[in-house]
């Protein structure tokens, strides 16, 4: 339908995401009304903001462990649950964060053919978190995020460990920009 149709434009929203030359970011109106959240009330509100703010989670570095407090409050929970909570300081603080982590979101860049790709990777005691990037115009630009939770038995890795198991599930969440490409992997151990 040619009515619909958007022709030669520098920007354009799709999808949730507004497009530019230099790469794609949140729709500024949706990240407001993220911001405009009010603190969930039950499980079930909960369940519903971590699923908005999961819809945009490759543009937010360490999502899984900022989001790690949050989550506890879902365990044993059913999907409709709507069982008050009752918030500490410290879960509201992370409530928070997460809000302004949306709104600071970083563009993430489109991937240069020409350009090497860099891999960075690091794992806490509870989360593994990566970013995919070039290195172009004397910056590093992003092209991707990536983060996990990491379950019961992985926690009890060794940080050795850790850091392996960052690098795998990583490449393997990257592998559709690293297939038949040279790359670099950064990590801390």
């Amino acid at each position: 339908n040619i009515s619909k149709s958007v022709f030669a434009v520098e920007e354009i929203e799709f999808l949730g995401y507004l497009i530019t030359p230099q790469g794609s970011r949140p729709l500024p109106g949706k990240v407001q009304a993220i911001m405009n959240y009010k603190i969930p009330e039950n499980i079930q509100d909960l369940r519903t903001f971590l699923g908005i703010l999961n819809f945009y989670r490759h543009y937010l570095k360490d999502v899984a462990k900022n989001q790690a407090l949050l989550h506890e409050y879902l365990k044993g929970s059913k999907k409709k649950d709507k069982r008050k909570i009752q918030w500490t300081d410290e879960a509201e603080k992370q409530f928070e964060k997460c809000k302004n982590d949306l709104a600071n979101a970083t563009l993430l860049s489109f991937p240069n053919s020409e350009l090497p790709l860099s891999l960075f990777t690091d794992a806490s005691d509870t989360a593994i978190g990566a970013v995919l990037r070039q290195y172009e115009n004397s910056t590093w630009k992003p092209i991707a995020f990536y983060s996990k939770k990491l379950n019961d038995a992985q926690q009890n890795y060794s940080t050795y460990d850790r850091e392996l198991l960052g690098i795998y599930l990583s490449v393997k969440q990257f592998k559709h920009y690293l297939e038949g490409r040279t790359f670099t992997i950064y990590t801390d151990h």
